[in-house]
C-alpha cells in the first residue's frame, strides 16, 4: 500500500499455489478467487494464442468437477473443449501424459479453485512460479490497454454471467462422522433455493442421473467418495470428505446477470443446503 502497487502476488511455501490482489479505484487492494484467476489466465492464453493463429483446433482445458464453471464458458467461446477431472492435480497431470501419448488433444491450461494453475506441457503439477509469472504478464498486458486485471474479470462476467463461488468446510470429532454427513445428502427434496435438481452424480458408484427424465449414464472418472447436484439454472453444489483433515467440504458454484443478484443467489443456497445437516 506504501508503495501504491497496482499487483500484489504471493505463493505458499513450496511454490505450487498461487493468489494475488488487484489494487482497486479507492486504492485498496481486493483479493481474486482462484476461480477467478483460473478465468482470467485462460481467457488471456486463449486470446493470444487466437490473435496470433496459434489457437489449435484439438485445444483442451482441464479443470475439477469443483471449480467454477466461467472458465468453461470462456473456453466454449474460443472452440476449446473442457474436461474435468476428480479433486487433485494429478489428474490433470495424467491427461496431460494420456494427450501427448495419443495426440488426441493439446493441453492448453488446467486449473483448480483452491489457487492451482499450470500452462503449457512443461510440468505436471500446479506451478506457482510459473503462474505467478503469467499473471504479471497477463496485468502488463491489459495495462497496456488501460485496463487492470478487476475491469477485465467484470468484462467478462458481464460477457458469460456473473460467477460466484464459496467453500464451507464443517469440522468432525472424527471422520467416522463424514458416513453420517454423506448419507444425509445422498437424497434431497426435488427442489432447492426455488429451482428443480436436474442432475445427480455420486463418484462412489460412478453413476449420473438425469433427474427429469430418470435416465443414468456412467461416469468415466476413477471411484471417489463426491456427490454432486446441479439445478436448473446451472448452478451446482458437490460435498465430498477431506483427504487430509477431519472435515466434509461442500462446494457452491451459482451464476447470475448481476453481482448483486448472484450474491443473493449464493447465499439463499448455501443456506437451505446446509440445513440438511443431521443434527
Amino acid at each position: 500500500r506504501r508503495k501504491q502497487a497496482e499487483l500484489v502476488i504471493a505463493t505458499d511455501p513450496d511454490g505450487d499455489r498461487v493468489g494475488c490482489a488487484v489494487r482497486n479505484p479507492r486504492g485498496d487492494y481486493e483479493q481474486l478467487t482462484g476461480n477467478q484467476i483460473g478465468a482470467l489466465l485462460l481467457d488471456y492464453i486463449l486470446g493470444r494464442l487466437n490473435e496470433q493463429g496459434k489457437l489449435p483446433s484439438n485445444g483442451i482445458m482441464i479443470k475439477t468437477i469443483v471449480t467454477g464453471d466461467l472458465g468453461k464458458k470462456i473456453a466454449d467461446d474460443y472452440g476449446v473443449k473442457t474436461m474435468e477431472t476428480l479433486t487433485g492435480f494429478k489428474y490433470i497431470g495424467e491427461k496431460i501424459n494420456q494427450f501427448e501419448q495419443t495426440g488426441e488433444y493439446n493441453f492448453l491450461f488446467g486449473y483448480e479453485e483452491s489457487y492451482g494453475f499450470l500452462a503449457g506441457t512443461f510440468g505436471r503439477d500446479k506451478d506457482a512460479i510459473g503462474a505467478a509469472y503469467l499473471i504479471a504478464e497477463m496485468a502488463a498486458y491489459y495495462k497496456q490497454q488501460g485496463k487492470n486485471l478487476l475491469q477485465v474479470l467484470d468484462h467478462l462476467f458481464r460477457k458469460h454471467g456473473f460467477f460466484r463461488e464459496d467453500l464451507v468446510s464443517i469440522g468432525l470429532q472424527d471422520m467416522s462422522e463424514a458416513e453420517k454427513l454423506m448419507e444425509a445428502f445422498d437424497q434431497i427434496p426435488s427442489e432447492v433455493a426455488g429451482e428443480k435438481v436436474v442432475e445427480k452424480r455420486d463418484y462412489v458408484q460412478r453413476r449420473c442421473w438425469d433427474m427429469l427424465n430418470g435416465k443414468e449414464h456412467p461416469i468415466e472418472l476413477p471411484c471417489s467418495e463426491v456427490l454432486y447436484y446441479r439445478l436448473e439454472s446451472g448452478a451446482w453444489f458437490c460435498i465430498r470428505p477431506s483427504g487430509t483433515e477431519p472435515k466434509v467440504k461442500i462446494y457452491f458454484s451459482v451464476s447470475a446477470d448481476d453481482a448483486g443478484e448472484a450474491e443473493a443467489k449464493l447465499e439463499l443456497f448455501k443456506q437451505e443446503v446446509l440445513s440438511w445437516q443431521p443434527g
